[in-house]
């Protein structure tokens, strides 16, 4: 982001502040573009696709509700029945590998478990569950064996902790971590299902670049914490974030988060700051006010941040927060990526990886017009000073400023992604900018991707900014405009690089959930594009058929 790297986040500070859609069907506010106000992320919702997003295959039932209970220290929250069952099937194509998440679904058998049902009087069992999280979390600590809580199905309202989640924000978590909680798993309960277990922080207004809203803050809040696992749960409502850490060891894995409501420095539905080694995957993610999922670094060395992986995620309508054309706060929708890697320092991280991810819309509020009218919402913002960063096998497809973007990094390589610059004939394919760090911007390179349009005009191409000091690498690229001549495959602005080698050609790819036939000639040389892997988010999603569709034919 467009900031002074000095004040945007305090390296000193140590706050401490947490899943499949079984039956899409929540309500949604629009707000109007109020910077700084307290109002509703506003924007068309698309996360939901009107029924299950399940296949019959992956989703399960819910086998374990009751009515609304209570969690956390607070006392019960609301009614109404949990039962989160829907019907199963027909709202996409795709769905996520349950082979690669075999181990989530094996039980421990040294575990305690929470339920609508439970009394915090009982020994936290599955036949007498807890039923406060925050009773299970006390009994985790205690134990020297038991370091694993299943959630049963249903819906639970926790109470906030006073555990801040967000920087100098009293706003709270719903379970605050911290290393008297090191080697924990929150988890759903397999046989219940993915998501029906279901956090809810009730919140229904937010903010941009304050403090102001309602609801919890963060479902998890996890500072200087190590080993901690959330897999498989449903987190909404929330002013902040679903997950939101500081120096945590951390995997999230095959969880929903939806509808936070805030658009702030420091917050996304799954927000790492200076965790290195976090383990970001298979989770969905829609109809959130700000990032989807944030990688940063507040560090003065630039070197905690290494060896992080965010893959299989779906990211749906991320930073819903409406942009400010004439030149925003950056804390708003416009100034914004739905996967976003930042860093404050020039990064000496190695090892950082963001691979097989499906984005669809960015800020669709605003058609993507950014805080300054064209830039920057985007599929995967490398910010500022990271480096050192790979992006391979991500789809990137519906309203946004560009496929992608590197901020004044070095050594950040995108291979083997699918760009759709879409149907407005004004989406860059890479945004490449030069920033404050001053770094060299050497060792850039963008090759063997997938370009399509579906426009009369030949796009943006590659948009240089502020004088990048040395352009990418940028090769062996497929191009494909499905209504007009062409796709521009040259630097449009400053110098960003020209494609030394491109190869205008059909890629033969369909369906929403996108598919590449056998015979592309985009998989043989020069483009020698590595195909699409799918299987994204937990098992059993079913990639929703709503929001911006592709270029690409999708009658499946």
């Amino acid at each position: 982001m467009r900031r002074d790297q000095s004040t945007s986040h305090r390296p000193g500070a140590r706050p401490a502040c947490a899943a499949l859609l079984v039956a899409c069907v929540w309500s949604c506010g629009g707000g109007a573009s109020n910077r700084g106000g307290s109002e509703d992320a506003g924007g068309a919702r698309e996360g939901d696709s009107g029924g299950s997003v399940f296949d019959s295959s992956g989703g399960g039932s819910s086998g374990g509700g009751g009515s609304t209970g209570s969690s956390g220290s607070g006392s019960s929250a609301s009614s109404g029945s949990s039962d989160a069952s829907g019907s199963t099937g027909s709202s996409g194509s795709g769905g996520g590998d349950a082979g690669a998440l075999a181990d989530a679904g094996a039980i421990t058998a040294d575990a305690f478990y929470v339920a609508t049902n439970g009394s915090d009087n009982n020994p936290g069992t599955l036949a007498q569950p807890f039923a406060t999280l925050g009773k299970a979390q006390s009994a985790m600590q205690a134990s020297a064996t038991k370091k694993t809580t299943y959630v049963r199905a249903g819906t639970y309202q926790p109470a906030k902790t006073g555990g801040n989640c967000f920087w100098g924000d009293a706003s709270g978590s719903s379970i605050s971590l911290s290393s008297a909680d090191d080697g924990e798993t929150w988890s759903y309960y397999p046989p219940d299902g993915y998501g029906t277990a279901i956090l809810d922080g009730q919140s229904t207004t937010g903010n941009s670049g304050g403090t102001t809203g309602n609801g919890v803050g963060c479902a998890f809040g996890a500072s200087t914490v190590k080993n901690v696992t959330v897999v498989g749960l449903q987190i909404q409502n929330y002013r902040y974030s679903g997950f939101w850490g500081y120096a945590a060891t951390a995997t999230v894995r095959a969880n929903v988060i939806h509808d936070t409501r805030s658009a702030d420095w420091g917050v996304g539905a799954i927000i790492l700051t200076a965790s290195p080694g976090a383990v970001v995957d298979h989770n969905y993610i829609h109809d959130v006010a700000y990032h989807g999922i944030a990688i940063e670094d507040n560090s003065t060395n630039g070197d905690s941040m290494g060896n992080t992986t965010v893959s299989n995620n779906i990211v749906v309508n991320a930073c819903m927060w409406p942009a400010v054309t004439t030149g925003g706060n950056d804390e708003d929708g416009g100034d914004c990526g739905a996967i976003y890697f930042w860093s404050q320092s020039a990064s000496t991280s190695t090892g950082m990886n963001i691979t097989n991810n499906y984005v669809r819309d960015v800020n669709v509020s605003s058609n993507a017009g950014g805080d300054f009218g064209a830039c920057c919402a985007l599929g995967i913002y490398l910010d500022d000073g990271v480096n050192n960063v790979t992006a391979t096998g991500n789809v990137i497809t519906g309203i946004v400023s560009g496929c992608f973007m590197i901020h004044g990094g070095i050594s950040d390589v995108y291979r083997g992604n699918l760009c759709d610059v879409g149907a407005a004939g004004n989406e860059a394919i890479v945004i490449y900018q030069s920033d404050s760090l001053n770094q060299t911007m050497l060792g850039n390179v963008f090759e063997d991707n997938v370009v399509v349009a579906g426009s009369s005009s030949a796009g943006k191409g590659f948009w240089g900014v502020s004088g990048p000091p040395n352009p990418m690498t940028i090769k062996n690229n497929g191009y494909f405009n499905y209504v007009g001549s062409t796709v521009d495959s040259n630097a449009t602005g400053d110098a960003a690089g020209n494609d030394s080698n491109p190869t205008y050609v059909n890629p033969q790819i369909s369906c929403w959930a996108p598919a590449i036939a056998t015979g592309s000639p985009v998989l043989g040389s020069p483009v020698a594009f590595p195909g699409i892997q799918g299987g994204w988010g937990p098992p059993g999603l079913v990639i929703p058929k709503a929001g911006t569709a592709p270029t690409w034919p999708h009658g499946c």
